[in-house]
């Protein structure tokens, strides 16, 4: 299970990993309006992803991995000001 803030701005998944090897991915959340999108972005939300015993090493460190995602256009020109 994790816990994820601020994906209110993502446009696209991130992509969650275990050992290099995609094992799901985070949904961001979509609102109707800016102003339900901008009270939500610092709320926490739970997704979960089931991770199958296939994925983790028996011995040795195992890695998760989050790749980044891009934000929506509106939030980049928001960070340059």
């Amino acid at each position: 299970m994790l816990m994820v803030k601020g994906l209110t701005y993502a446009n696209s998944p991130v992509n969650v990993k275990i050992n290099d090897r995609v094992v799901g991915q985070i949904f961001p959340y979509r609102y109707n309006t800016t102003a339900d999108r901008d009270t939500n972005a610092g709320h926490w939300f739970t997704q979960i992803i089931r991770i199958g015993k296939g994925f983790l090493r028996s011995s040795g460190d195992n890695e998760i991995q989050l790749e980044a995602v891009g934000i929506l256009h509106e939030m980049q020109k928001n960070m340059k000001t």
